[in-house]
């Protein structure tokens, strides 16, 4: 009988997932409450989806600040984010 042992380490997480999303985007507060800002460095359509894959948000919206999140549960949402010259995702935590 053998017995192998794995050890998983892992840091909780609640910010950028991809190196450029800070050059396309940026979100805050995160975690937020009611809403969250965020912010396009350009103009792009904007996906967000909860834990469960269901697709909660969807829209092109153009370069400059918006705010998302009023009326989501709370929970942890992925929002993914492509411009004409890049894609980024980045995990948001509504409490």
């Amino acid at each position: 009988f053998v017995r192998d042992t794995v050890r998983i380490t892992f840091t909780p997480c609640a910010g950028i997932e991809s190196p450029s999303a800070e050059k396309l985007f940026s979100c805050y507060p995160n975690p937020f409450g009611q809403n969250t800002v965020l912010n396009l460095q350009s103009a792009g359509t904007v996906w967000c989806m909860d834990a469960q894959g269901r697709m909660v948000f969807m829209a092109t919206l153009p370069a400059g600040s918006h705010s998302i999140g009023d009326g989501w549960a709370t929970g942890v949402y992925v929002l993914r984010v492509t411009s004409a010259e890049q894609s980024a995702s980045f995990r948001l935590v509504k409490q």
